[in-house]
């Protein structure tokens, strides 16, 4: 088309392109006194690795007390079916001692009121065993929900063959508690939450500097 300009074109061949030069600029911030240092500025990191740290004692603390649980209710088992044993063998002795007092009734010897005391007997030792089975019930539940063992039909007393004779043993209770001091990792963890805690009290302090 017939277009007239008022200006002549810029023809690219004119242009000399020697001129152009090229440059950088590099610009550094640091705080001289509120939030200076890399201890502040990696803060976020240290607490983390601090949580973890806390988390891992807390769990570890957790597991112990599982396992501790779980030998308990084991050894309750065992002194359950122990005491059951013993209440069938005390209801056999009052069983064997009502037949005793009927054969001397029935001679003579006695008279008719004395079985009513033994039928007392046998009455409240037959109450014993019951509440004493129900006891091994309650244990074996205990344990199967702490184990994390399957309940149902058929699957609930479980039976623990553990002897119950105690060994006497003397202990120093100094020692004892200076084990716990030294290997509790409740305390451990605890002792990591008062690192967090100073920290952050640290951090807190930073923050109410002025800016510099």
């Amino acid at each position: 088309p017939n277009t007239s300009y008022d200006t002549p074109l810029l023809v690219l061949s004119d242009i000399d392109t020697t001129r152009f030069g090229d440059s950088l600029t590099v610009g550094f911030n640091q705080p001289l006194w509120r939030g200076r240092g890399s201890h502040y500025a990696r803060s976020g990191q240290a607490l983390a690795e601090i949580n973890r740290d806390a988390a891992s004692l807390t769990r570890e603390a957790t597991a112990n007390r599982v396992i501790s649980q779980v030998i308990s209710a084991h050894w309750e088992i065992a002194y359950a079916w122990r005491d059951l044993a013993i209440r069938r063998a005390s209801m056999a002795l009052a069983e064997a001692q009502l037949r005793n007092t009927r054969a001397r009734i029935e001679v003579g010897a006695v008279a008719p009121t004395e079985a009513l005391a033994v039928e007392q007997i046998i009455a409240s030792r037959e109450e014993a065993i019951l509440n004493a089975e129900l006891n091994v019930t309650n244990r074996s539940l205990t344990l199967r929900g702490l184990a994390g063992l399957e309940i149902g039909p058929g699957e609930i007393d479980l039976w623990s063959d553990a002897p119950v004779t105690i060994t006497p043993r003397a202990f120093d209770t100094n020692e004892l508690l200076a084990r716990a001091f030294e290997q509790s990792p409740d305390l451990a963890a605890l002792k990591v939450r008062r690192e967090e805690l100073a920290y952050q009290v640290e951090l807190a302090s930073d923050e109410i500097r002025p800016q510099l």
